[in-house]
């Protein structure tokens, strides 16, 4: 998973998330009587959110976006991937030898209708520069900063102070059959906006089916600015091979 923090605590959020979700999860799902992952990572983000106080840092958020990898009981053995994401962080699935997208988690940005419609609805506020409409934000105001913060993002955990970014993650089961995993093998790569917004997925996706998963770090340099007094924005990128 991949948890990028922003605000002036969004830091201790995603080591927090880095710390105690994936324990979470695992301890819901040892005492689950039936096996409901979806439920279970729901209950998980949403507990998590509700647990930050000052001590954790509730001045911001963070991101996270992450993938379960579990292996069905069944004869057929298939491989069953879980995709949980708030935030800007994404996770990709692809083919290992032809580099075709398989799935991708959503970007949760204010722009799209489906969330400013929820934003409003819950008594938020939006502002949407008139020329620019995809850099709209969710506006709000910081009684800690004594002034109004702005967040592009319409989901995450944290931004309490945001009415309508919610924690609620987007969950995607994802089915590969072990026919198909062994013969041709696949990755998910999973990174924060830092990486996939100077390289494109599609990039991303085709130097890791080429080079493989070793090819992370190289792709990382390639996302950093060269000029040292230019905006580094936090660049984050793993991924994981699944057969062959």
């Amino acid at each position: 998973g991949v948890f990028d923090g922003h605000g002036d605590e969004g830091h201790k959020v995603a080591h927090h998330l880095q710390q105690h979700l994936f324990p979470k999860l695992d301890s819901k799902l040892r005492f689950q009587k039936k096996e409901d992952i979806v439920s279970a990572l729901n209950e998980t983000f949403l507990e998590l959110d509700r647990e930050l106080d000052s001590s954790i840092g509730n001045n911001g958020g963070s991101t996270a976006a992450i993938v379960l990898h579990r292996r069905r009981s069944s004869s057929s053995s298939a491989t069953v991937l879980y995709f949980a994401s708030v935030g800007d962080s994404l996770c990709v699935l692809f083919d290992k030898k032809g580099g075709d997208i398989i799935f991708q988690t959503k970007y949760d940005r204010v722009h799209f209708k489906e969330e400013q419609d929820r934003i409003l609805g819950m008594e938020g506020k939006i502002h949407t520069p008139p020329k620019h409409p995809k850099q709209a934000r969710s506006v709000a105001w910081s009684v800690k900063k004594g002034e109004m913060v702005s967040l592009a993002m319409s989901r995450s955990i944290g931004d309490w102070e945001h009415l309508g970014v919610i924690a609620m993650p987007h969950v995607d089961v994802v089915e590969l059959p072990s026919s198909e995993r062994e013969r041709r093998g696949f990755i998910v790569a999973c990174g924060s906006d830092g990486i996939f917004e100077s390289r494109r997925p599609e990039f991303v996706v085709r130097q890791l089916a080429e080079y493989g998963v070793n090819r992370t770090a190289h792709l990382i340099d390639l996302a950093t600015p060269r000029n040292p007094k230019a905006y580094r924005d936090d660049i984050t990128l793993m991924a994981l091979q699944i057969g062959n």
